[in-house]
Protein backbone atom coordinates (compact mmCIF):
# COMPACT_ATOMS: atom_id res chain seq x y z
CA UNK A 1 0.00 0.00 0.00
CA UNK A 2 2.40 2.59 0.92
CA UNK A 3 4.60 1.19 -2.14
CA UNK A 4 1.33 2.82 -4.50
CA UNK A 5 1.20 5.77 -2.76
CA UNK A 6 4.93 6.86 -3.26
CA UNK A 7 4.38 6.07 -6.56
CA UNK A 8 0.96 7.92 -6.84
CA UNK A 9 2.80 11.24 -4.92
CA UNK A 10 5.88 10.15 -7.40
CA UNK A 11 3.99 10.94 -10.63
CA UNK A 12 1.74 13.29 -9.50
CA UNK A 13 4.81 15.77 -8.00
CA UNK A 14 6.91 14.63 -11.59
CA UNK A 15 4.09 15.74 -13.58
CA UNK A 16 3.91 19.06 -12.04
CA UNK A 17 7.77 19.75 -11.94
CA UNK A 18 7.52 18.69 -16.01
CA UNK A 19 4.75 20.93 -16.89
CA UNK A 20 6.11 23.78 -14.90
CA UNK A 21 9.32 22.94 -16.82
CA UNK A 22 8.52 22.91 -20.19
CA UNK A 23 6.23 25.73 -19.99
CA UNK A 24 9.22 27.82 -19.01
CA UNK A 25 11.26 26.33 -21.66
CA UNK A 26 7.84 27.27 -24.33
CA UNK A 27 8.02 30.81 -23.31
CA UNK A 28 11.75 30.96 -24.14
CA UNK A 29 11.98 29.02 -27.33
CA UNK A 30 8.54 30.99 -28.23
CA UNK A 31 10.93 34.16 -27.13
CA UNK A 32 13.80 33.23 -29.50
CA UNK A 33 11.87 31.71 -32.28
CA UNK A 34 9.82 35.67 -32.55
CA UNK A 35 13.34 37.15 -32.69
CA UNK A 36 14.46 34.85 -35.09
CA UNK A 37 11.18 35.48 -37.43
CA UNK A 38 10.78 39.23 -36.69
CA UNK A 39 14.33 40.50 -35.30
CA UNK A 40 13.21 44.37 -34.92
CA UNK A 41 9.50 43.59 -32.76
CA UNK A 42 9.52 43.10 -29.42
CA UNK A 43 8.59 40.19 -27.78
CA UNK A 44 4.65 39.98 -25.96
CA UNK A 45 5.30 42.87 -23.20
CA UNK A 46 8.99 42.65 -23.75
CA UNK A 47 12.10 40.40 -22.43
CA UNK A 48 11.18 41.32 -18.93
CA UNK A 49 7.86 40.04 -18.84
CA UNK A 50 8.85 36.94 -20.61
CA UNK A 51 11.16 36.16 -17.92
CA UNK A 52 8.30 36.72 -15.44
CA UNK A 53 6.07 34.58 -17.40
CA UNK A 54 9.22 31.78 -17.06
CA UNK A 55 9.49 32.59 -13.18
CA UNK A 56 6.23 32.13 -12.62
CA UNK A 57 5.97 28.88 -15.00
CA UNK A 58 9.58 27.37 -12.77
CA UNK A 59 7.40 28.54 -9.46
CA UNK A 60 4.90 26.12 -9.98
CA UNK A 61 7.29 23.63 -11.29
CA UNK A 62 9.06 23.57 -7.85
CA UNK A 63 5.54 22.82 -6.24
CA UNK A 64 6.05 19.78 -7.37
CA UNK A 65 9.33 18.93 -5.94
CA UNK A 66 7.27 18.02 -2.59
CA UNK A 67 5.67 15.47 -3.15
CA UNK A 68 7.60 14.00 -5.61
CA UNK A 69 10.43 14.30 -2.81
CA UNK A 70 8.15 12.54 -0.10
CA UNK A 71 6.97 10.08 -2.80
CA UNK A 72 10.64 8.99 -3.37
CA UNK A 73 11.03 8.37 0.31
CA UNK A 74 7.82 6.57 1.35
CA UNK A 75 8.59 4.49 -2.00
CA UNK A 76 11.94 3.62 -0.90
CA UNK A 77 10.58 2.92 2.80
CA UNK A 78 8.16 0.19 1.45
CA UNK A 79 10.96 -1.34 -0.76
CA UNK A 80 12.98 -1.82 2.20
CA UNK A 81 9.73 -2.92 4.73
CA UNK A 82 9.47 -5.09 1.71
CA UNK A 83 13.02 -6.50 1.39
CA UNK A 84 13.27 -7.04 5.45
CA UNK A 85 9.66 -9.00 5.54
CA UNK A 86 10.93 -10.88 2.70
CA UNK A 87 14.28 -11.98 4.49
CA UNK A 88 12.45 -12.76 7.92
CA UNK A 89 10.58 -15.69 6.01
Amino acid sequence: MRILLGIGLMVIGGSVMLYGGGMAVRELVGMYGAALNTPMEDPKGGEQAVSDRMLTNVKIGAVGALPFVVGVAIFKGGLVRRALRSRRV
